[in-house]
């Protein structure tokens, strides 16, 4: 069987080691030999750069640039820690999360990567060569080689035409409809470790920084590789909208998730929050999440039921890393009814926003003092004299000084929500 080229010989070929690239292709077949070749065309027309686009996986800030024609696609991995050496050393002790939005929001395209994957596209063939100096997972390198095949294949018209991929370190694989989900789930079968597409993970995707897709991976591997990737977050609302340009919220509708959830069990929660499907849309997701979790079915039948999208903001955690989209739904007390999802949610109730947000800061507050606050320390808050007074003012079974909030939405509220 054919092996795909190793990548320390492609890596002397594409810099012209001419002689030893006349000798391998002199014992090659046709068919690599033709691969090879059109490897040494791109490389001398030097059309990298022509886009350039940014996201995180695992412990790398990736740097990507396309050929002009398409044909040709570069990752450049650069360690998060090496993005930050040159900034303070306060910048150094933030969370792992926090320094990876750091790297991600920088400008500049770092030349200091330590890891160059390439993708070449000729004819039927996508090859994935691996350029390292360090030592990398290599199921990583599974994974973003099989992202960067769909990128490739998407920008040629026949894209249902079927693939021979050479990825670095496997045999060939014959693949065919990379753009569309079962070909991808097909894609990655030897990396699930399932036989076959039935029953399969659901189908999310890696995205960059302004939230553009980058292609098609199965959920568990966004979440082993903390891949940047598309979510949302929804606020119920009593009788009214949120609006910004008010001081005044209505009541928010605040749930507690089951004891038995696998990440953030018997926290409280004044988002609705969910992880997009690839090829959906954002509000697509909140109106799904809000109608599976509390019953809100008016959701998938109003369009106007949510809101328009809030504002977007981007969380990073060492274990999430999302774009999340926020929206509103208004919930009418004359004809809506809560109807809790058992598997998600133990408790729920209207609260008033006053309560929530001296709630969130006390929260937050206690997370600074256990060091386990996932985020950039959050100046904007201050805990006020008058916080003890709005839980007084309010009868709840829930004992709002020492409720836990899940992070993640704590994080979307204290840096975006209060900003915005």
């Amino acid at each position: 069987m054919l092996h795909a080229p190793s990548p320390s010989f492609l890596f002397f070929l594409v810099v012209g080691a001419a002689p030893l690239a006349n000798s391998f292709l002199s014992h090659s077949t046709a068919s690599t030999r033709g691969v090879l070749s059109n490897i040494c065309m791109v490389f001398r027309e030097n059309e990298m750069e022509n886009t350039f686009r940014v996201s995180l996986a695992s412990d790398f800030r990736v740097d990507i640039s396309s050929s002009i024609h398409g044909e040709a696609e570069t990752w450049f991995l650069t360690p998060i820690a090496t993005m930050l050496q040159d900034d303070s050393s306060e910048v150094m002790k933030l969370p792992e999360g926090a320094k990876a939005k750091r790297a991600l929001e920088k400008e500049r395209m770092e030349r200091n990567h330590v890891v160059r994957l390439q993708c070449i596209q000729d004819s039927n063939n996508l090859v994935v060569t691996n350029d390292c100096s360090v030592h990398i997972d290599a199921k990583l390198v599974a994974v973003l080689g099989r992202i960067m095949v769909q990128r490739v294949a998407a920008r040629h018209e026949e894209v249902t035409k079927r693939w021979t991929i050479f990825l670095p370190d496997e045999y060939p694989l014959k693949s065919s409809n990379l753009c569309g989900e079962s070909g991808v789930l097909k894609l990655f079968l030897s990396i699930t470790g399932k036989e076959n597409v039935e029953g399969a993970e659901e189908v999310v995707e890696m995205v960059d920084r302004n939230s553009l897709p980058l292609g098609m991976v199965p959920r568990p591997l966004m979440h082993t590789f903390n891949l940047l990737h598309r979510g949302i977050g929804l606020v119920v609302a009593k009788d009214a909208s949120v609006d910004f340009h008010t001081p005044d919220f209505p009541d928010l509708y605040v749930h507690r998730r089951t004891d038995d959830k696998r990440v953030f069990p018997s926290m409280y929660d004044m988002f609705v929050g969910g992880v997009s499907s690839a090829n959906e849309d954002p509000r697509t997701t909140a109106a799904r999440e809000v109608s599976e979790e509390l019953g809100l079915s008016r959701a998938l039948s109003e369009p106007t039921a949510i809101s328009r999208a809030l504002f977007d903001c981007t969380i990073c955690t060492s274990y999430n890393r999302c774009i999340v989209t926020v929206y509103c739904f208004q919930f009418d007390s004359s004809c809506d009814m809560i109807s809790w999802q058992p598997e998600e949610v133990a408790w729920g109730s209207f609260v008033p926003y006053s309560v929530i947000e001296s709630s969130a800061k006390q929260c937050i507050h206690r997370m600074l003092s256990a060091g386990s606050w996932p985020g950039e320390y959050p100046f904007a808050l201050t805990l006020q004299n008058q916080d003890s007074k709005s839980f007084a003012d309010f009868e709840s079974e829930v004992d709002w000084d020492s409720a836990d909030f899940v992070p993640d939405g704590l994080l979307v509220w204290s840096e975006a929500w209060l900003r915005w």
